[in-house]
């Protein structure tokens, strides 16, 4: 499956940065149009969890194929548009 040529196309590598480095305030939830994550991590930042879990989601990023992260983050979803 080419996945290089699609509209609003997320990049694998870019949602592992967010996750790993800013994973704490849901930035890669943000990136990937899930809003209301994205919140519930903004929210509960202080309690260090989503931090935790932002790097074990950037582990599931980097470990996944091309064609798995295309199946299971980015076909049929809406990307945020800020517009």
């Amino acid at each position: 499956m080419d996945t290089n040529n699609l509209p609003n196309d997320r990049s694998k590598t870019v949602a592992f940065i967010l996750a790993l480095l800013l994973g704490s305030i849901g930035a890669h939830k943000f990136y990937m149009g899930k809003m209301k994550q994205g919140i519930i991590y903004l929210v509960l930042c202080w309690t260090g969890i989503p931090g935790i879990i932002g790097i074990i989601e950037a582990i599931f990023y980097l470990k996944s194929s091309d064609d798995e992260f295309y199946k299971k983050y980015r076909c049929g979803t809406k990307f945020f548009d800020i517009g």
